[in-house]
């Protein structure tokens, strides 16, 4: 953070009634909204405008600097990026934007992989997920691309769609900055827990295409060309592993 930041965050952290203050910390991390928003553009169909995304990540940048809270020990960019994504992905649940087919598509991705991994007692391999929804290797991951617009929705939202009241925002939780009842902090810890398991049983290539798009924030572009994979099967492996950690959520979230 440069000095001039330093000094605005100074400001508005004693009077965040200062509104012009607030406008010059706005403007400062507007670029961090379009950065987020283009990247997810990149998954979304024509259909989605960047400029809603823009709009609605802007909100979330207000909501982060309106609520961050330095005792927490959290980067405001990290806290910012995850507002912000949450409010873009606000935005696009009601617009209800992805087709029913490719949703249709997706719930049978994501039963085809559960029992894989069942049947298994492991990650499933793609083979074996193939062959658990009677397709040969290439359909599969013809049904992968079809579907990757999915995994946009990432780990941050997880819909239980027999009960609106478990839907599981799994990043508001941890990034909340209210107190927390004891039962939450445990409810975080577990769910903390369960993806730590899940990611240290993926393959090397998994476990680095996730490290790279997610802590290094590289496109999957970029992490094709680190890894030496084509564009492509980097989206097949994301959309895989997001959709393998999304079923270990909900199904801890069933199960409370």
């Amino acid at each position: 953070m440069s000095n001039e930041l330093d000094i605005l965050w100074e400001k508005y952290l004693k009077n965040r009634d200062n509104s012009k203050v607030k406008e010059k910390l706005l403007f400062n991390y507007i670029p961090l909204v379009r950065l987020i928003a283009g990247k997810m553009m990149i998954s979304l169909p024509e259909t989605v405008s960047q400029d809603d995304l823009i709009s609605n990540g802007l909100i979330g940048l207000i909501n982060a600097i309106d609520n961050f809270d330095t005792d927490k020990g959290c980067k405001f960019n990290t806290y910012a990026n995850i507002k912000i994504k949450g409010a873009i992905l606000d935005g696009l649940r009601e617009m209800d934007w992805m087709p029913r087919g490719i949703r249709e598509k997706s719930n049978m991705l994501e039963k085809g992989i559960r029992n894989a991994e069942k049947k298994a007692q492991r990650i499933p391999t793609d083979i074996e997920i193939a062959e658990e929804l009677n397709m040969d290797i290439d359909s599969y991951y013809e049904l992968v691309n079809e579907v990757k617009v999915v995994s946009i929705l990432s780990l941050d939202y997880n819909k239980n769609e027999d009960d609106e009241s478990k839907t599981l925002s799994f990043l508001d939780k941890i990034s909340d900055n209210n107190q927390k009842s004891p039962d939450e902090e445990s409810e975080i810890k577990e769910l903390k827990g369960i993806l730590v398991k899940a990611i240290k049983q993926l393959k090397e290539n998994e476990r680095n295409v996730i490290a790279l798009y997610y802590y290094e924030n590289l496109t999957l572009k970029e992490i094709g060309q680190v890894l030496g994979l084509t564009e492509s099967r980097v989206s097949q492996i994301h959309t895989k592993v997001i959709i393998l950690l999304r079923n270990r959520i909900r199904d801890y979230q069933n199960s409370i």
